[in-house]
């Protein structure tokens, strides 16, 4: 299901594991050293990774390649801000409006 979801959105998807139902608002966090699993396997792997911390994915298309990340999703801007610093990463994304903010 997921999958066919990647297929059909060309931003990516994000899903929560416990209703496997997209995600649909809020600010969006990859955990550091849980991203960039590529294809069938990368979306299980990161489904076991999910299941244990934050149960929620997100999948995107790299040209023809699947990749899947678990992320964490907040409600507001200043908490994401914040949790993308401490994962070390370079941006985070709001889900609304497809944008990503870049991390100082």
């Amino acid at each position: 299901m997921m999958r066919e979801f990647l297929i059909e959105l060309p931003n990516g998807v994000i899903f929560g594991l416990g209703r496997l139902e997209p995600v649909d608002e809020g600010w969006v966090v990859r955990i550091k050293d849980a991203c960039d699993f590529e294809g069938e396997a990368g979306m299980i792997e990161a489904m076991k990774i999910a299941a244990q911390t934050t149960k929620t994915i997100a999948g995107y298309k790299d040209g023809e390649v699947e990749m899947w990340d678990v992320v964490e999703i907040f409600d507001n801007e200043p908490e994401a801000t914040l949790a993308g610093k401490l994962n070390e990463q370079m941006t985070i994304y709001r889900i609304e409006t497809a944008t990503l903010k870049w991390l100082d």
